[in-house]
């Protein structure tokens, strides 16, 4: 068995990222520094394929001390309804 390559994920993560349309240059660097970034949005990736599914948020985490509860997710989505954007 082939040891896991994080490198080319990443690598293949950002390559997949390059879009005409919007820079990404956010999301590109987010991706070249952080591996479990890369997994989360992989793995987001492959249960949208595997279930069909057009959304996937990730909990990352929630505050809540001194304010209202606040979450953290990591959203992936293909869904109209939940992205945002400057149209």
């Amino acid at each position: 068995m082939r040891p896991h390559d994080l490198a080319a994920d990443t690598r293949a993560l950002v390559s997949a990222l390059q879009d005409s349309q919007y820079e990404n240059d956010l999301l590109n660097r987010i991706a070249s520094e952080s591996p479990t970034f890369v997994a989360l949005v992989l793995d987001s990736m492959k249960s949208m394929e595997e279930f069909g599914d057009d959304h996937v948020a990730t909990w990352l985490g929630s505050f809540t001390d001194g304010r209202p509860k606040t979450q953290v997710q990591l959203v992936v989505t293909h869904n109209h309804d939940f992205t945002i954007d400057e149209d």
